[in-house]
């Protein structure tokens, strides 16, 4: 390979690092956004339970047990709405993520080239050995985070949890609805 190969070849993959990081450092404002309104309507949410709870409770009297059971009902498209938030949160810091895996894999490539070009071979030693698995241990460490971020994508891109979200958004203002009622018929 020519070394006008090799200079093209990276330059292609700076070109779309870049681009990647470029994307990646957009939407993050947009992720935060609807993160703050997810967090906002599921801390309403919260709010919402709180007042019927008082409400069942102590302006209504219903026992303990049926105010609890209401509550807790009540709570699930909080619960929801608050998963999709913390979600949220996580994606947020994905470019960071992808910047100290490339770094990572940059320098462990060049590790690996620098010692194929100089002909070491690793001698299988007991410390040669030990540090391979303390390498595997900080990779499998970098996996977890990455892993954990692509299951917060899923979460956030699967049709099925996207309405389950939408459906939970709908309810809480309808919930809202039925506390403002709430708050009106205990007052007249």
């Amino acid at each position: 390979m020519s070394d006008l190969d090799k200079t093209d070849t990276k330059s292609a993959a700076l070109k779309l690092d870049d681009k990647l990081f470029n994307l990646l450092n957009r939407l993050v404002p947009l992720v935060d956004n609807i993160s703050d309104g997810v967090r906002a309507i599921a801390l309403l949410g919260v709010i919402i339970t709180a007042w019927l709870f008082v409400w069942a409770f102590f302006i209504q009297h219903f026992s303990l047990n049926a105010s609890l059971i209401l509550c807790g009902i009540v709570f699930l498209p909080s619960l929801v709405l608050l998963r999709y938030w913390w979600a949220l949160e996580e994606v947020k810091d994905l470019p960071n993520i992808a910047e100290n895996i490339v770094d990572d894999v940059t320098d462990e490539v060049k590790s690996t080239w620098k010692e194929v070009n100089e002909d070491k071979k690793k001698a299988l030693s007991f410390i040669g050995q030990a540090k391979n698995i303390w390498e595997m241990k900080s990779l499998l460490g970098q996996l977890d985070d990455v892993f954990s971020q692509y299951l917060n994508i899923g979460l956030l891109i699967n049709p099925f949890s996207l309405l389950l979200a939408i459906i939970a958004l709908l309810a809480v203002l309808v919930l809202l609805l039925i506390a403002f009622g709430t708050i009106l018929t205990s007052i007249f």
